[in-house]
């Protein structure tokens, strides 16, 4: 069954248009590749920045709430020598 099968669709792969395609595709293989394969170095260093980013804004986030807190501390001492006057 299976040997029909190659059979019959091996005289489409002699077809000249056949073999021209496969031609084309054996030469753009490395074109593709090369194009994979700066693809994904460049998403490798996409994420790397977003993971960057991101540790960035979390450290930000960090210190402005420690800051926040600091003058609320302050606020609140400022009160209490206003209330002690």
């Amino acid at each position: 069954m299976f040997a029909r099968i190659k059979r019959q669709s091996a005289p489409a792969a002699d077809h000249p248009a056949a073999g021209a395609a496969a031609g084309a595709a054996r030469a753009a293989g490395p074109d593709l590749q090369r194009m994979v394969q700066a693809l994904a170095g460049q998403a490798s260093m996409l994420g790397r920045e977003s993971a960057e980013v991101r540790g960035a804004i979390d450290d930000t986030t960090k210190v402005a709430a420690a800051q926040a807190q600091a003058v609320q501390e302050l606020a609140a001492q400022l009160r209490q020598v206003m209330n002690s006057q």
